[in-house]
């Protein structure tokens, strides 16, 4: 079996969060292993977490993972980024969004 690891910046309201819900449900029907990963969302936006869950995709979440450029933050979410690959063993790394 295929195991996709995706990593979305944040799953703020729009298409990019809807995607990754569809593509990730969709790959598990057809024996594609995935793990969601998600940093937060902004103060102020709008959270899709839901729409995740809705379609049976669970989320792990790394604080960390920010939209704004914020060195000290960058670097912790590199970190548990790295930590997660190791623990999964991914076939493939999918990355969504600039900041992922």
């Amino acid at each position: 079996m295929i195991k996709v690891l995706r990593v979305i910046t944040r799953l703020n309201v729009g298409g990019p969060a809807q995607h990754v819900a569809y593509l990730s449900a969709g790959l598990d029907t057809h024996g594609i292993s995935t793990v969601l990963v998600s940093g937060r969302i902004d103060p102020g936006e709008g959270d899709m977490g839901y729409f995740c869950e809705k379609h049976g995709v669970p989320v792990l979440y790394v604080d960390s993972l920010v939209r704004p450029i914020r060195p000290a933050q960058d670097l912790l979410a590199f970190f548990a980024l790295l930590k997660i690959l190791w623990r999964e063993k991914p076939d493939v790394l999918h990355t969504h969004l600039a900041k992922a």
